[in-house]
C-alpha cells in the first residue's frame, strides 16, 4: 500500500480478513496522511465471491480549499491547520505570518468517522490509547477580540452612566413622593398641636410604612376625640353637680335662720 511497499492488506488490520469470510462488507479508513499532497480515505468491499477486496482510494484535495474558504470569510483568522493525533499535518491554510504578540492559538479535536482504527494503530498514527482524531488548530488575531473588548467596556460605562442617571432621577421621584405624604402627616400633628384640632384626618393611599403610619395617626386622632368628649361630658356632669350643691346650700341657710328666729326655743328644748 504506497508508502509500505513490503505489507499486504491483512497486515494493516487483521479485520479485513472479515471482508472474506463474509462476516463484514464494509471497512474503512479515517482521512489518513500519504507519500501525495493530499490525504487519502481508504474503502475496502469484498467482491461477489468473497474471494478478493476491492479497495478504493479516495485523494481528499478539497481540505485545503476548505480552509481557505473559512480563512477568507472570516479576516481575524490568520491561519488554519488541521493535524492528526501525531502531529502530522493534513491540511494547512495561512493568510499571513502571524506573530506571538497579536494571535492566540485556538486548538479544537475533531472526532473522526472512524476512532477505532486498527490501520492507525499499525501506522503509529494514533494517540498513546489507539485513538484517532483530527485536529484543528486556528491562529486567531487578537486585534479584533480587543475592539471588541474595548467597544463593550464602553458600552458598559455608557449603561452605567445612563443607569446612574435613571436611578438619580427615580430616586428623586421617590423622594418627591415619600416627602409628599410626610408632609400631610407633618400638617396632622401641627393640627391638633397649634390648633388643638382633633377632627383631622389624613389621607395617604398605599400599602407601605407611610401608609400605614396615616392609618395610625387617624386611630390616634379619633381616640383622642373620643376620650375628649368623655372628659368634657364628665366635667359637664361635675359642674352640674357642684350647682346644685351650691344651690341648695343657698336655700337652705336663709330657712335655718327663719326657723330660728320663729322657733327661738325649738333649740333648747330639743336638746
Amino acid at each position: 500500500m504506497g508508502i509500505y511497499p513490503n505489507l499486504n492488506l491483512f497486515d494493516f488490520c487483521d479485520d479485513y480478513r472479515s471482508l472474506i469470510n463474509g462476516k463484514s462488507e464494509l471497512q474503512q479508513t479515517p482521512i489518513n496522511p500519504t507519500q501525495y499532497s493530499n490525504p487519502d480515505k481508504f474503502t475496502m468491499i469484498p467482491t461477489d465471491s468473497h474471494d478478493g477486496i476491492i479497495e478504493v482510494i479516495m485523494h481528499l484535495d478539497f481540505i485545503n480549499k476548505i480552509l481557505s474558504d473559512t480563512i477568507s470569510n472570516y479576516s481575524e483568522i490568520h491561519s488554519l491547520n488541521l493535524y492528526i493525533p501525531t502531529k502530522i499535518l493534513l491540511g494547512s491554510m495561512q493568510r499571513d505570518e502571524p506573530t506571538e504578540d497579536n494571535v492566540f492559538v485556538f486548538q479544537q479535536k475533531v472526532k473522526a468517522s472512524v476512532e477505532d482504527c486498527c490501520e492507525c494503530r499499525t501506522k503509529g498514527i494514533t494517540d498513546k490509547d489507539g485513538k484517532y482524531y483530527y485536529i484543528l488548530e486556528a491562529n486567531i488575531s487578537k486585534i479584533p477580540l480587543i475592539q471588541r473588548i474595548n467597544t463593550l467596556r464602553i458600552i458598559i460605562i455608557v449603561s452605567f452612566f445612563l443607569l446612574f442617571i435613571i436611578s438619580f432621577i427615580l430616586a428623586r421621584f421617590i423622594t418627591k413622593k415619600l416627602t409628599v405624604r410626610l408632609k400631610k402627616l407633618e400638617e396632622g400633628f401641627n393640627s391638633i398641636s397649634t390648633l388643638e384640632d382633633l377632627t383631622i384626618q389624613v389621607t395617604i393611599t398605599g400599602k407601605d410604612e407611610i401608609a400605614i403610619m396615616g392609618k395610625q395617626f387617624n386611630r390616634m386622632v379619633t381616640k383622642l376625640r373620643e376620650n375628649q368628649e368623655i372628659a368634657i361630658d364628665y366635667e359637664k356632669k361635675k359642674s352640674l353637680v357642684q350647682i346644685a350643691q351650691q344651690v341648695a346650700h343657698d336655700i337652705r341657710s336663709p330657712l335655718s335662720a327663719l326657723h330660728a328666729i320663729t322657733h327661738p326655743g325649738s333649740s333648747s328644748e330639743n336638746r
